[in-house]
């Protein structure tokens, strides 16, 4: 399944980990989904299904799910708890090592090599599968294909905990400029000259997933790709 715009939360998406000290070494990712997310029904209609399924009766206490209220999935865990989440759903999804590293692309297909660029609170797409499994205990589990990295953060921010760059060094750049800028000289008074003509305007479709002009074309993408794609209106 294709689910777009949720929020990216404890990435394992590059170097496998075991979570326990004699277990498989894994890569998983957890993605926030708002209440209010359009595709959410549809997340909700394929647990169901795998719930009628494996459980028929009832999911037991304590199974292994990979889907729920924000407040059931992390509540009462070892994880740490944001009552301000707990109208919000979370999709846990795992990938083993074997299977190899989850694709990790931007807007322009391109692959991701840098871990930082997929962080806790960045806006994504993610590929995953969802299936009902006897294995061990048992549960219902996601299985992680691929994440899309948009470039841009959720409406959460960073939830991370790490402070932006900004943030760290707040004052030092302006500090520095003020003591090595010389005072500003006034240019030389042009000639006139004729505006340029206006610049076309280019209006995106909903098969840029979201992303602006300037994004795309920081990616690589040209306005003759953009059109011939479907991705921008003619102009």
């Amino acid at each position: 399944m294709l689910l777009q715009n949720v929020i990216l939360s404890f990435p394992t998406l590059f170097t496998a980990r075991a979570i326990m000290q004699s277990g498989e070494p894994r890569f998983d990712a957890q993605f926030l989904i708002s209440p209010t997310h359009p595709q959410l029904a549809e997340v909700q209609a394929l647990f169901q299904s795998q719930v009628a399924v494996g459980y028929p009766n009832g999911v037991p206490a304590g199974t292994n799910v990979c889907f729920g209220k924000y407040s059931d999935m992390v509540n009462n865990t070892k994880d740490y708890y944001n009552p301000e989440l707990a109208a919000w759903y979370l999709l846990k999804t795992t990938r083993k090592e074997a299977q190899g590293r989850p694709e990790v692309v931007d807007l322009a297909y391109q692959p991701v090599i840098d871990p930082k660029q997929a962080y806790s609170g960045a806006l994504v797409h993610v590929h995953f599968d969802m299936a009902y499994y006897n294995l061990g205990q048992g549960g219902i589990g996601g299985f992680l294909n691929a994440v899309m990295l948009t470039g841009s953060e959720g409406e959460l921010g960073r939830i991370d905990g790490r402070p932006t760059v900004n943030q760290m060094f707040a004052g030092v750049a302006t500090v520095a400029t003020t003591a090595v800028t010389a005072p500003p000289v006034a240019p030389p008074a042009a000639p006139p000259v004729a505006p340029p003509p206006a610049a076309p305007t280019r209006e995106m479709t909903p098969a840029a997933q979201g992303a602006s002009y300037d994004q795309m074309i920081a990616a690589g993408w040209t306005d003759k790709q953009l059109i011939e794609n479907g991705m921008m209106l003619p102009f």
